[in-house]
């Protein structure tokens, strides 16, 4: 019994980072577009990913054996920041060859490299606009041995409040200071501070509510997230894109967990929840990799050679997920040396 609580567990947590930044990737694809209002509403919903990915993130280490913090540290950033540096540093010395970003010089490589991107507009985007997450996530990261220390004793819960406020009240300053464009602020680690510790104190408690939702709860879950969202998008414009993060996570969670129970119905509907676990396990190569691709038919249609539309969509997802699993085999080689 015990067994099998542990894979439904970690099958949703595979399952649940494919799909988010599938709809990540699905939104920087599509949005280019210019598709009809409706339909940019549904991909501006997949933006809404990254929200996942965070309380997962955090979701996952509070499941994992603690251990000393010079031991978490050295693990950690071994793992995540490993595939990135390989990653960063091909586009760096490929971007001599094909200018895919033709502003981009060793100084924003070297933001990237002694992790100070974080704190200059000007590097914040260099070499693909969505590695912005990589410099919240790695602020998170250090702060995993403090939140764990808090979020695991009998005070947890408040804990959990107390982040959430604070992260509520820091989006609140960056709105009324007027840095809501600016991505070292509106990304600054303390803008994500509350799902990350969120997903910790659930994981430390293994909480299995997410994935036990029953179908209707996690659909009036996804649509009293969406009307949140509306509301506050509605009333506030940018700004309310900025304060709506609760209800962005989640119908983006209910959307998830709706979707998760919808593919165990049948064998049919098991096979394409199968191929998404599977997917799952290379999420984060996926993630990084996945703006090349479209980088490079942007780049060729400047000079005529191709014309970007809604063919490049399928495209672009196997390409990435072809330059993910490469990526992801390239690093365990390396690991294994």
């Amino acid at each position: 019994m015990a067994e099998s609580i542990q894979k439904a567990r970690i099958d949703f947590i595979d399952f649940a980072k494919a799909l988010a930044i599938l709809g990540v990737a699905l939104y920087h694809y599509m949005m280019p577009l210019n598709p009809q209002k409706w339909f940019q509403l549904a991909i501006t919903f997949g933006g809404t990913g990254i929200h996942l990915f965070f309380f997962l993130s955090g979701f996952g280490l509070g499941l994992s054996k603690q251990t000393p913090s010079w031991v978490f540290y050295k693990r950690r950033f071994a793992k995540v920041l490993a595939p990135y540096f390989l990653f960063v540093t091909v586009i760096f010395l490929f971007n001599h060859w094909i200018p895919l970003y033709p502003s981009h010089d060793w100084r924003d490589y070297l933001s990237h490299i002694f992790l100070y991107k974080m704190f200059y507009e000007s590097h914040m985007g260099s070499f693909g606009f969505h590695l912005w997450f990589m410099s919240t996530l790695i602020q998170l990261y250090l702060l995993v041995p403090l939140l764990r220390r808090l979020l695991g004793g009998k005070q947890g819960v408040w804990w959990v409040f107390f982040f959430t406020f604070l992260s509520v009240g820091y989006n609140l300053f960056v709105v009324l200071s007027q840095h809501a464009s600016m991505r070292t602020w509106n990304s600054f680690f303390l803008a994500y501070l509350w799902e990350f510790a969120l997903g910790i104190w659930m994981g430390q408690r293994r909480d299995e509510r997410l994935f036990k939702l029953k179908l209707p709860q996690s659909l009036l879950m996804w649509i009293g997230g969406l009307a949140g969202m509306a509301l506050f998008t509605l009333a506030l414009g940018q700004a309310g894109r900025l304060l709506n993060d609760i209800f962005a996570f989640l119908s983006i969670t209910g959307f998830v967990a709706f979707i998760f129970g919808l593919t165990g119905k049948n064998l049919s509907l098991q096979r394409i929840r199968s191929f998404f676990v599977k997917a799952g396990g290379y999420s984060y190569e996926f993630y990084l990799v996945h703006y090349v691709g479209y980088s490079l038919l942007r780049y060729y249609e400047k000079s005529g050679w191709v014309e970007y539309d809604w063919w490049a969509i399928p495209v672009l997802l196997l390409f990435s997920s072809t330059l993910a699993w490469f990526l992801s085999q390239t690093i365990q080689l390396l690991r294994l040396r």
